[in-house]
């Protein structure tokens, strides 16, 4: 796995800079085996000079931030620009033909990842390939799902308030069948060709394009001269661009009124590359979470109640025809079986 996310990015980085202007570092050697004479996997990258965006951030102006705004927004849109056919990590053979080959570890939650294979052709394929990763290890491997839930025992909320642990996977077992039941029976109330090609890509996706992975200039802090931090990079579908926390803009970067601007300026730079962009972010259907329940790992990480707030919360932002998939899982959640 380590292997296959150094290649991916080597890979990802050789794309970008074939395709798009988006400033990166070349790649000068890679070695993937870890018993080669340094005993261990490296990539050597050309330094690209200049700084991390978050040391001068606090220190521009309106008008440098806007500059700045407006060069990563068209970077983003020359990804969303990018074609695939499939879901999953970028690959490079030695012809230097670029395919998408298994999915790669995430940068932001590695865990959810770990067992999840691909490619996939679909969204619906890939979003149930996380649930069955769950299924499968409450089903069959029991001691790693305790393992995993004693390591989570605080955010779970097992160390305040200790469950049975067979009575506790049994319920995440139902829970989750009656997920993926629900997942498969939504063809039936929805066209989910919406969220696939050609209505909606599969592009290239910088899951962590956050103020530490943008460089600007040493002499012109509003000059991006590199992005970095490619190795969690994937194709996605591009709604799936748009279904986690801000790392360019969070709600705390800057006073509310020019943070709003600056995320204007950034989404209509990206709509006027990519049109499909305004589909993509507000899509018919609230898919990225359902995507966030099914990679969450909740049967480790989250309590029953939280997982089920969490379902309830998804359920809501569903029409009342789309929410009938989830029928028999919401029934379940609701009828008084134990939770901690």
């Amino acid at each position: 796995m380590i292997s296959h996310r150094i290649l991916s990015e080597v890979a990802t980085l050789n794309f970008v800079r074939k395709n798009t202007s988006i400033p990166v570092p070349k790649v000068l050697a890679v070695d993937t085996d870890p018993h080669n004479p340094v005993n261990a996997r490296y990539t050597l990258q050309e330094r690209i000079l200049g700084h991390p965006l978050e040391d001068v951030w606090e220190s521009l102006s309106s008008a440098q931030l806007q500059t700045i705004i407006s060069q990563v927004a068209r970077f983003e849109g020359e990804l969303f620009q990018t074609r695939f056919s499939s879901i999953g990590s970028l690959l490079e053979d030695p012809d230097g033909q670029f395919s998408v080959g298994h999915l790669g570890l995430s940068c932001l939650l590695p865990q959810s990842d770990l067992h999840v294979v691909g490619p996939w052709t679909s969204s619906l394929e890939w979003i149930k390939a996380y649930v069955e990763v769950e299924i499968d290890l409450l089903d069959n491997k029991p001691d790693e799902w305790y393992s995993q839930r004693v390591d989570w025992c605080i955010p779970n909320g097992d160390a305040k308030c200790p469950v049975d642990s067979l009575q506790l996977s049994s319920y995440f077992k139902k829970w989750y069948r009656l997920f993926l039941r629900g997942i498969e029976e939504l063809p039936m109330n929805l066209d989910l060709s919406v969220f696939d090609p050609p209505v909606t890509p599969f592009v290239l996706f910088h899951e962590e394009l956050s103020l530490s992975n943008i460089l600007v200039a040493y002499d012109d802090p509003a000059r991006v001269v590199g992005i970095v931090d490619w190795e969690g990079a994937r194709v996605v579908p591009l709604w799936a661009c748009f279904s986690g926390h801000d790392n360019l803009l969070p709600d705390y970067s800057i006073f509310y009124t020019e943070l709003s601007a600056l995320r204007r300026r950034r989404q209509a730079i990206q709509a006027s590359m990519e049109p499909a962009v305004f589909g993509a972010r507000d899509p018919p259907f609230p898919i990225q979470y359902l995507r966030y329940i099914a990679s969450s790992c909740a049967s480790t990480r989250c309590s029953v109640a939280g997982l089920n707030d969490d379902l309830q919360k998804f359920l809501a932002a569903c029409s009342q025809e789309h929410g009938q998939s989830f029928l028999e899982l919401y029934e379940y959640i609701n009828s008084g079986k134990p939770v901690n």
